[in-house]
This record gives C-alpha cells, sequence and structure tokens, in this order.
C-alpha cells in the first residue's frame, strides 16, 4: 500500500484537533499548527531526498496548562527543548469494516535537535519519506500501521499520551535532561487521549509502553487494548528477554507484534479493561 492509496490528516475541519489540545494547553494562535498540518500533507507525498524544512510553533501561542510555576518557567526558558507532536490520522481511501485503530505511544522525542520555539512533527515522523523507508527511524511502525489497515480497518490514529517533551542543554555539553511533568499537566494530558478515543471512534488500542498502558488503564475505554513493550531501539535488550526473540530486529519485532495482534484482537473486551502481558 503507497502513499497514494492514503489519506493523510484529512480531518476536514482542524477544530477537532484544536478542541483535544485544548484540554492540556492555553492555545492563543492555532494557526500555526494548521499551517504545519497542511506543510506535513505536502511532506507525506514528497521524495525522501527532498529537503524539508523545519516546522515551529511560538511558545507564547501554545502554553500547557499547569499550575506548576517552574515549568512554566522553564517552558518559556530557550535553554530547554521543547518537541510536540500534531495526531496523525491515516486512511484507507477503500472503505474498512473495522472502524478506527489507535496507535498510542509515550512522547515526542527531539533528541539531537535545538530551537527557541516549539519543534513540531508528527509521531515516529510518518509525514517523512525518509522516516518511514529507514528500518532505523519509523519504518516498523509505518509497516504496522499499513499491515493494520490491510487488516480491514478503515483507520489509523497516531498519538502520544504526554504531548509535549522537555529537555534542558546543559552548558557547554551536547547533553540534555529530560523534564518529569507535574500531576495536573499528566491528567490534562489523559483528559486529551480519552477525548481522542471518543472523538475518532476508537476501535481498538495499540499501546506502545509502560507510560502508554498505565495512562489507557486509568481512562479504562470500553474497547480491546493491546499493549507492547516499547518497540524502540533502546529497550531492544526487553523484548528479547521478555519476549523471547531470537533478536530484537524490525522485522523479529514485527513479526511479533502482528502475531500478539492476532492472537488478541478478537478476543471480546471486558466491562473493566484488561491490558495482559502476553509472551
Amino acid at each position: 500500500m503507497n502513499a497514494h492509496e492514503l489519506e493523510y490528516c484529512d480531518f476536514g475541519n482542524y477544530e477537532v484537533i484544536k478542541n483535544i489540545l485544548s484540554k492540556a494547553f492555553e492555545i492563543k494562535d492555532f494557526t500555526p499548527v494548521i499551517n504545519a498540518y497542511d506543510a506535513f500533507k505536502k511532506d507525506f507525498f514528497k521524495t525522501p531526498f527532498e529537503e524539508l524544512e523545519r516546522k515551529t510553533i511560538k511558545r507564547k501561542y501554545f502554553k500547557p496548562i499547569t499550575s506548576n510555576e517552574g515549568l512554566i518557567k522553564n517552558f518559556f526558558d530557550e535553554k530547554f527543548i521543547i518537541g510536540f507532536d500534531v495526531p496523525v490520522l491515516i486512511k484507507n481511501k477503500k472503505e474498512g469494516l473495522k472502524g478506527c485503530a489507535f496507535i498510542v505511544s509515550e512522547d515526542p522525542l527531539r533528541d539531537g535537535l535545538k530551537d527557541a520555539e516549539v519543534i513540531l512533527s508528527t509521531p515516529f515522523g510518518t509525514h517523512l519519506p525518509k522516516h518511514r523507508d529507514n528500518k532505523n527511524k519509523g519504518k516498523l511502525y509505518w509497516d504496522f500501521a499499513i499491515w493494520l489497515l490491510e487488516q480491514g480497518y478503515s483507520s489509523v490514529y497516531f498519538t502520544d499520551i504526554k504531548k509535549l517533551w522537555i529537555k534542558e542543554v546543559r552548558k557547554n555539553k551536547n547533553e540534555t535532561s529530560k523534564l518529569l511533568f507535574p500531576q495536573d499537566l499528566l491528567e490534562h494530558f489523559r483528559a486529551c487521549l480519552e477525548k481522542e478515543l471518543n472523538d475518532f471512534e476508537a476501535q481498538i488500542i495499540i499501546a506502545f509502553g509502560k507510560d502508554a498502558r498505565e495512562s489507557i488503564q486509568k481512562i479504562n475505554p470500553p474497547v480491546k487494548v493491546i499493549d507492547f513493550i516499547h518497540p524502540t531501539f533502546t529497550a531492544s535488550s526487553h523484548w528479547r528477554k521478555d519476549y523471547k526473540l531470537p533478536s530484537a530486529s524490525a522485522e523479529n519485532k514485527l513479526n511479533y507484534m502482528k502475531g500478539k495482534f492476532l492472537r488478541n484482537a478478537n478476543e471480546n473486551p471486558q466491562t473493566t479493561t484488561q491490558i495482559t502481558h502476553y509472551s
């Protein structure tokens, strides 16, 4: 399934995204986010060799809602790198029968990047052809999403449970220290996810990582949830040990994800969502 067989971030009306994000952010001007979405949609259909411009939004337009004054101070301090991934919806142009599959991950990682503004992107860089084709970048996640569409889901929705990523660049070093978020902001992030699940009528949820799994448990949605150790390269030793894989190659991870999904997707969810680890 190639890019031209899909619809990418065709929400029709971006107001639905603004209303979701307003659960966790004071949004003074949503236009830069809309412009970023329009640019990402164009980027999606470009070749892997074309140069793409970084998308940003001024910090003053997109402030997190929290009573923690220290976090707000750091948010406006340019020593801190800030990343934000806009949610992504991909649709099969051929009508599917199973509704929307959600992929929920942890946060919008921005290691190695520096900018005075909030750096905008998409989960796993799905708008970037070079990321979708690179096994060391986003190919595993993209291939799994395409496979879900091939299983009959009409759409796949990518999102992060933590809508921000903030790190301090230490003086004279190319090192960073990741900030932890206060409880009130984490609750706002969960409110965003709950609204996403409702507004896009999630039929099944895939959780990547502990943070995503635990946040979904607190929401307790009435649909099937299948969780995985995050497929990131840094968790490869856990994949080998916990899932008893001969190696944690991208191919082995993808095959394991497909197998676990097929074993569990058709089980009826219980009244209280049960997220079980399967080896």
